[in-house]
């Protein structure tokens, strides 16, 4: 069930950005054009998502303002324009140009997850003026699961206050969102823990004990959400947790969960680590963490062998008392 699951939300990924097999019969004028305007372009184009001359183009259609231009088009060429490498210009120009042109929370709620893409230094001070106003309270009601880890991601100090109200208030507010939206609890307290956590205002050694006991709090324990939500607390502390794992025997678990749990810690080195060797490219940052290692293959690398795997101990047994953290990034 596992590796199904997988399997469908890597496919699920690549179904925007896979690059089509046949020949195109598109320019790349039009390609850009008609992606903006939401059109389904799917076998008429290959895309080329580190040509800059293509960048350059997509860049002047957007800017130009001549042709229609939906939001929904517009995350998606810069979802695959900016995929695959990091190019701190035209990224920056993008990622700006995106936020200028719709309202912070439909950058949120349409384009949510091309925040992941970007170094916290590409985003320009009207960028940021304009997301901060995301931080005041009676935006609560708006923000999706993932706003106020957003938020702090950001490094916004201002959202503490609103965080806090939710944490109080988040039975109501969960109920409120259920009857306009129909979805259950949208919002969890230990998630908000984790976010004041990010901004240095809630002991990482807290949150940290919180997450254990959530891990074991069912029939057997939850080491994935245990490994991804040590990585969203983003301090030394937690990733040697992480790395208690990754070097631990865990022989009272099957062997194939046991290999899956280990890819996963891998994982959380390999994508927020600054210091691991072989850094991943920009694509397999911003994939599922799940997929990362497990599907490393597809992009030529071999994490997922045992050889890989005993080299992580030992570096992790090396480095475990000095991580250093990428906090530009991430």
């Amino acid at each position: 069930m596992v590796k199904q699951f997988l399997i469908t939300t890597l496919l699920a990924f690549n179904a925007i950005i896979v690059f089509p097999t046949m020949g195109q019969s598109l320019t790349d004028r039009e390609a850009i054009i008609q992606i903006l305007a939401d059109k389904n372009i799917d076998g008429k184009f290959i895309w080329r998502p580190s040509d800059s001359q293509l960048k350059k183009l997509a860049i002047e259609i957007i800017t130009k303002q001549d042709t229609e231009i939906s939001v929904k088009g517009l995350c998606r060429i810069i979802t695959v324009l900016t995929k695959e490498e990091y190019d701190d210009n035209n990224d920056s120009i993008f990622l700006n140009t995106l936020i200028s042109k719709i309202d912070p929370n439909q950058f949120i709620n349409t384009c949510g997850m091309i925040g992941n893409h970007f170094n916290l230094r590409l985003y320009n001070t009207s960028s940021i003026k304009k997301l901060k106003t995301l931080t005041q309270a009676e935006e609560v009601l708006k923000w999706q699961s993932w706003t106020p880890y957003y938020l702090s991601y950001l490094g916004f100090t201002e959202v503490e206050a609103s965080i806090i109200f939710l944490k109080k208030n988040i039975t109501a507010v969960n109920q409120l969102h259920y009857s306009l939206n129909k979805e259950y609890h949208r919002f969890d307290t230990l998630d908000l823990n984790i976010c004041l956590s990010r901004l240095g205002k809630y002991s990482d050694s807290l949150v940290i004990q919180q997450i254990d006991q959530r891990s074991r709090a069912g029939y057997s324990r939850d080491y994935i959400g245990f490994i991804k939500s040590m990585a969203k607390v983003r301090t030394m502390q937690s990733f040697q947790k992480i790395g208690e794992l990754l070097i631990s025997d865990l022989y009272e678990i099957h062997f194939e969960e046991r290999k899956f749990i280990k890819q996963t810690a891998l994982a959380a080195f390999l994508v927020y680590v600054k210091n691991f060797p072989d850094r991943s490219l920009k694509i397999q940052e911003t994939i599922n963490q799940w997929t990362f290692v497990q599907f490393s293959k597809a992009e030529g690398k071999d994490y997922d062998t045992d050889e890989y795997m005993e080299n992580a101990k030992k570096w992790y047994i090396e480095n475990k008392e000095n991580l250093l953290l990428d906090m530009d990034k991430y």
